[in-house]
């Protein structure tokens, strides 16, 4: 029995075609696309990377790639963080550029990354790239950017420290290290003591190192601020100072003799240095004072520039009207210069000739006078104000006239207290004037009683004169200061010097000589 193809299950079709599902299939295209899928499907695992895209790309120069070769991993902290895409020469130079591609987990990275190769296992042969992303307060470095060799580095190998040890250089070292275990076992001579510093003679050089580490915190804190000067106010100083370090460089590189002799003079410097230790610890010892003292004069430079500047500025001014000053000073120095020219000379003597002569007769009297001025002068700074300035002591039993004031005040409220007495008595106060009188007989002044106050007449005769007493009600204290007599008055000495050295001493107001004397018996001299 036939089966009609174009016929279901024995009947025709409708429209006279064949489903789909009894149409033959077509087995090459449903196999090319089963292996496509698995083809990316391996692709994917084994290379953990989707295709046409492209990660964040650095590229690191070093001086040797040093067996860094592509799909080496990329870590930070011992985690892999990418990964080396290639590694080349770096334009004409033996250093190499590695090309890297940095995952997510290990951005940002910064300007100031440092970048190392290292072994993943001791003498395994295989390395990796040891990246640290640098600072944060750095800016980043964008997609393909360049990290420069300076900041790279590469790890010594095996052969190589086995390959600079030959055998000269073998021996070199171990005379190295001999002469150093001597330096640092042996005690020194005695003409050696005498050259260093007391705290360390008679002790080895590894004594002398064990004394050492006291002094290294202060030394180490003075070479890091040193060291922190090196790089600078602002970003970027040091590689300036490198910059023009390697012009200079090259540039006495040029011309060797001259390099020579720079060289050469320079160890005749140091050698000159170093052959008198005991003044060269003296010079380093007052550099520190020095730099310290320079600082200060600089601080007050620097202080003293805007005050300069403002002295500047406010000088304009003046420097505006100089050409006005010189137009105007122009004709005053031509009058100038007509009157002393040839033809009025003469006459300009004639003129100058008294006024020349006083003036010298002025100088030599000025000669005379000066010492004279000079000797006041002191005798007003050694004796006068400094005895002014002490404060008289006047006190005694049941009475204290102290006042605690200087001297030369006490004299100006006695005159102001004069003041005010005579303008009680001048006819206009509230005083008059009364005669005083007593007993001429009673002259008791121990106890009180008269005092003679002068003797007086009133007809005109000398025979007829009678002495005036005053009554005292109490008994007078004394007198202060002493009072000697008129007949023990010292003879005044015009010619005597008031200072004669700058060390005298001012003139002692509360002396022994000046203390309160007993009561005058006599009255006051006529």
């Amino acid at each position: 029995m036939s089966v009609n193809p174009n016929s279901t299950n024995g009947a025709s079709a409708p429209n006279g075609k064949v489903p789909k599902r009894l149409q033959p299939r077509n087995n090459a295209r449903l196999a090319a696309i089963v292996l496509a899928v698995s083809a990316v499907g391996l692709y994917l695992g084994f290379t953990k990377d989707v295709p046409f895209t492209g990660g964040y790309k650095i590229n690191a120069v070093f001086t040797s790639a040093n067996s860094i070769r592509p799909a080496s991993p990329v870590r930070i902290a011992g985690v892999n963080v990418g990964k080396v895409l290639d590694v080349s020469r770096y334009k004409n130079t033996s250093s190499a550029i590695v090309t890297m591609e940095i995952d997510d987990n290990g951005l940002p990275v910064h300007k100031d990354a440092q970048l190392k190769i290292r072994p993943r296992i001791f003498l395994e042969g295989n390395f990796f790239v040891d990246l640290r992303p640098g600072t944060p307060s750095a800016p980043e470095v964008e997609d393909g950017g360049t990290i420069p060799v300076t900041q790279t580095s590469t790890p010594v190998q095996l052969d190589q420290v086995l390959t600079s040890l030959q055998f000269a250089t073998r021996e070199d070292l171990q005379v190295l290290l001999q002469g150093l275990g001597t330096g640092l076992d042996t005690k020194p001579t005695a003409a050696e003591n005498a050259q260093v510093d007391p705290e360390v003679r008679g002790t080895t050089g590894g004594q002398a190192l064990n004394k050492m580490l006291k002094w290294s915190p202060q030394a180490l804190k003075g070479t890091a601020v040193v060291n922190q000067g090196f790089l600078g106010e602002h970003p970027g100083d040091l590689a300036k100072f490198v910059k023009g370090l390697g012009a200079t460089t090259a540039a006495l590189g040029k011309n060797e003799a001259t390099l020579a002799d720079f060289v050469t003079n320079f160890s005749h410097t140091m050698a000159g240095l170093g052959s008198n230790p005991a003044a060269l610890q003296q010079s380093i010892a007052l550099l520190g004072p020095t730099l310290s003292n320079t600082y200060k004069a600089l601080g007050t430079v620097d202080a003293a520039l805007p005050a300069i500047a403002g002295f500047s500025t406010d000088l304009i001014p003046a420097a505006k009207e100089t050409p006005a000053t010189v137009a105007a000073g122009t004709p005053w120095a031509k009058q100038a210069s007509a009157l002393l020219g040839p033809t009025e000379l003469g006459y300009d003597m004639k003129y100058l000739g008294p006024i020349t002569s006083s003036t010298a007769a002025t100088v030599g009297q000025q000669i005379q006078f000066l010492p004279q001025a000079t000797s006041m002068a002191q005798c007003f700074f050694y004796k006068v104000l400094p005895t002014g300035d002490q404060s008289i002591a006047d006190a005694g039993v049941g009475y204290d006239f102290s006042t605690g004031q200087a001297a030369y005040k006490e004299f100006w409220f006695a005159l102001v207290g004069l003041a005010g007495e005579s303008q009680n008595y001048d006819g206009n106060g509230q005083f008059i004037r009364a005669q005083p009188g007593g007993a001429q007989d009673t002259r008791n002044t121990a106890t009180g009683g008269n005092l003679q106050v002068d003797m007086t007449e009133y007809s005109g005769q000398e025979s007829l004169r009678t002495p005036v007493w005053g009554n005292m009600p109490n008994a007078p204290l004394g007198t202060s200061p002493k009072y000697f007599g008129r007949d023990q008055a010292p003879d005044y000495k015009p010619n005597n010097k008031c200072v004669s050295s700058p060390s005298n001493q001012p003139v002692d107001l509360n002396a022994t000589s000046a203390v309160k004397g007993l009561p005058d018996k006599t009255g006051s001299p006529g």
